[in-house]
């Protein structure tokens, strides 16, 4: 037993040991981060191609691939290649051999396709290679015609962005010479001069090539030796030109479709604003004026006009509401052991006819300490303080809904307003890929754009669409919302009652001036008994502030 165990410990060292000494495997990864391409095409139909590309290297590696695409008859008459670190001025050449030592290249044809091995020790680091290569018999002329098919961009890996520049030996017209790059969608061509092609090419997968079609007036490369039957050189030109004129086609249906339809919703969103605003504007007509007395407002009418009202106004309307009520007292005391101020409630009833404040008092007996306990003892206990924030919260909506019912037209323009929406939503998704598919019409998103932001501005601001009764029920609430924002006493403000006063001072808490209502009350002496017995940290800001958090 004992042999047995120290040939299993011994076993374990050894493997331990063997780790230790490997070290940790270290990844490999070979990026290609930039890639840039000059061709540049003689008389007699030669391309010297100058192609320019900058690894990035992580781990280490020992070989670079490349692959050269020639064409369906191309030949490589001769090939270059020298590196160097992109921190470093000049670049070391490498020759061709097959005995794969470092500083050397190995190169074989395959099919069409010349495929080269680069040898170099390299480690975290960007080199940049640049592969010198001269093409003959890859432009043929076929009569009038001079024509190319030849893949570009061949080397292994994936390049997000790549530039190519085609060199002509002679000016040409653009009008004689058609160009087609395949896919269409991952590039974008453009005469730079009469002279010189560019080519920008985005999102070129592993594995994949840019497959370059073009003819020129054959005059251009007047001493190819490279020829072809007329006939043959008609069809293919033919058959550019039909594929040119359904990619033309098929780019104007895109555009078409990307710009009706941001005309199509530019054009419905100003039709149900027109609607939903004449439906708005009708009732506000209809609605009565009318007149509320104080004892007819409830704080929580004043909390629903906000619709930013968070959990912290409904939790202390609910603590002062309950106070008022004679349902609780606060006491102003710090808890044992601490030094730090705290409202202590306690509990006189357990049943409140609001359900705002019942949800209150429910979260206190929840605490289990009795019929009294601390406000930061309340809010510390986040189960405890979520629950409440979310009864609380649904309990509002129920006041609100009561307080300000809706038209039945809210429910119809709501449903507009998300069916729009979602109409929007898609139709500049399917837009936006077309664009990127074309590379064309991005100044369309302008308009999405703004009919998206435009129709959630109306459904956020719009609606709801309240009844008469409640727009008039609003509107008096809003006139004496404003009066309690007001910096000057008026006489009828000096000889309201007691009862008014204590009434307006709760609800100015839920206007955010109830520091400046009490400060008014107290310099005119006109602080309300019931008022001079609420515990001195309610008119503390700060420090409720402090309680909550």
């Amino acid at each position: 037993m004992i042999k047995t165990y120290l040939k299993i410990g011994f076993s374990f060292l050894v493997l331990c040991l063997g780790l230790f000494l490997a070290g940790p495997a270290q990844a490999k990864e070979l990026k290609i981060t930039d890639y840039q391409v000059e061709l540049a095409t003689d008389e007699h139909g030669v391309i010297k191609q100058n192609e320019v590309i900058t690894y990035d290297i992580q781990g280490q590696v020992d070989q670079l691939r490349h692959q050269i695409a020639l064409g369906d008859v191309g030949e490589v008459e001769t090939l270059k290649i020298d590196m160097r670190s992109a921190d470093a001025k000049s670049a070391f050449p490498f020759a061709l051999s097959d005995s794969h030592e470092v500083g050397t290249f190995f190169a074989q044809q395959d099919d069409s396709m010349l495929q080269v091995n680069v040898f170099n020790k390299m480690s975290d680091s960007q080199q940049i290679a640049r592969y010198q290569s001269t093409i003959n018999r890859t432009w043929t002329n076929y009569g009038n015609y001079a024509i190319l098919s030849l893949p570009l961009l061949s080397a292994p890996g994936t390049v997000d962005e790549a530039r190519i520049r085609l060199k002509f030996p002679k000016p040409i017209k653009t009008q004689d010479a058609q160009i087609l790059t395949t896919p269409q969608q991952k590039t974008h061509w453009r005469w730079v001069n009469d002279q010189e092609l560019e080519i920008q090419v985005r999102d070129k997968g592993a594995g994949d090539s840019i497959l370059l079609e073009a003819y020129i007036p054959s005059q251009v490369l007047a001493n190819n030796p490279t020829v072809g039957p007329e006939s043959k050189g008609q069809s293919i030109v033919q058959e550019m030109d039909q594929e040119a004129a359904q990619r033309a086609s098929k780019l104007r249906r895109q555009s078409v479709f990307i710009w009706g339809m941001a005309a199509l919703l530019a054009i419905l969103l100003i039709i149900l604003a027109y609607f939903l605003g004449r439906d708005k504007h009708r009732l506000a007509q209809t609605a009565p004026a009318s007149h509320l007395a104080l004892d007819q407002v409830h704080p929580y009418q004043v909390l629903a006009l906000n619709t930013k009202a968070r959990s912290k106004a409904r939790f202390y309307g609910s603590l002062f509401s309950l106070y008022q009520d004679g349902l609780i007292d606060l006491v102003a005391q710090a808890p044992s052991g601490k030094k730090k101020v705290d409202l202590l409630v306690v509990r006189q009833a357990d049943q409140a006819a609001r359900g705002q404040d019942q949800a209150l008092l429910t979260a206190g007996q929840k605490l289990g300490e009795g019929q009294s306990f601390y406000v930061s003892d309340l809010l510390a206990d986040k189960s405890l303080k979520g629950s409440l924030a979310k009864a609380q919260t649904k309990a509002f909506k129920r006041v609100k809904a009561k307080s300000f019912p809706v038209s039945r037209r809210n429910k119809w323009y709501r449903l507009l307003l998300v069916g729009y929406l979602i109409l929007a939503m898609a139709a500049t998704l399917a837009a936006l890929l077309l664009m990127l598919e074309m590379d064309t019409s991005y100044g369309a998103l302008i308009v999405y754009g703004l009919c998206l932001v435009l129709a959630l501005v109306f459904y956020r601001r719009a609606l709801p669409i309240y009844t008469p009764q409640a727009l008039s029920k609003r509107r008096a609430i809003k006139k004496l919302v404003h009066y309690l924002t007001q910096k000057e006493w008026t006489d009828q403000e000096i000889n309201r009652s007691e009862r008014e006063l204590s009434q307006l001072y709760l609800l100015s808490w839920f206007t955010g001036t109830n520091a400046l209502y009490y400060n008014k009350l107290v310099a005119s002496g006109r602080l309300p008994r019931q008022l001079q017995n609420w515990p001195d940290v309610l008119y503390d800001k700060k420090l409720s502030d402090m309680i909550w958090k």
